[in-house]
């Protein structure tokens, strides 16, 4: 059973592909959508009621980031903040979410632990949120003007050191592989004519 999904720079994963897919993977905790730029908030929905176990989320420069950032947009925080309860490790950073956004996130995701706001510039960051951010349990806060560092976080702390067996070549559990037929149906284009 896959339980870590990766599509960071998937330019070409389509919203109905994405939806259609991620349906097939229920025992799945951790996703990187990130510059996956044809999903939005109804991919990030579909992935959180799909898939009850998600407690990583990166989600960076979705589609609503190709826009002007300085339009708030929180209709991803609310897909978050409606369909991943069991969240730990949240990434948005570079969405134009605003603090009401950000407040639905702490309302509804109580369990985070660590969440990284860098480039959401439309974050005034009121003093409640701000309170929220360092007492409400969250160990790591990367804010919109940090730059670039090191988390302290890493997956090692958060699965069994067999979750990682596959990264030498010893995996022995099932990968999901998607048949030729599978891919063709989701239509993406740079398939179509192989076959």
């Amino acid at each position: 059973m896959l339980k870590r999904l990766h599509l960071n720079l998937c330019y070409k994963i389509t919203e109905p592909a994405f939806m259609e897919a991620i349906g097939k993977f229920p025992h799945l905790e951790e996703l990187n959508i990130s510059n996956c730029r044809l999903l939005s908030e109804l991919s990030i929905t579909a992935a959180g009621f799909n898939c009850p176990r998600l407690s990583c989320l990166f989600a960076s420069s979705l589609a609503s980031c190709c826009l002007d950032l300085t339009i708030e947009s929180n209709a991803e925080a609310v897909a978050i903040a409606s369909s991943m309860p069991m969240l730990k490790h949240l990434d948005i950073s570079g969405n134009p979410l605003s603090d009401e956004g950000l407040k639905q996130i702490l309302d509804n995701c109580t369990k985070l632990e660590t969440l990284d706001l860098r480039r959401c510039f439309n974050l005034a960051l009121g003093s409640e949120i701000l309170e929220r951010c360092m007492s409400g349990g969250i160990a790591r806060v990367c804010y919109p003007e940090d730059y670039e560092v090191e988390s302290s976080w890493s997956y090692e702390d958060e699965y069994p050191p067999e979750f990682f067996d596959d990264v030498d070549g010893s995996y022995d559990g099932e990968d999901y592989e998607f048949s030729d037929a599978e891919w063709m149906s989701y239509g993406d284009p740079m398939w179509e004519d192989a076959f």
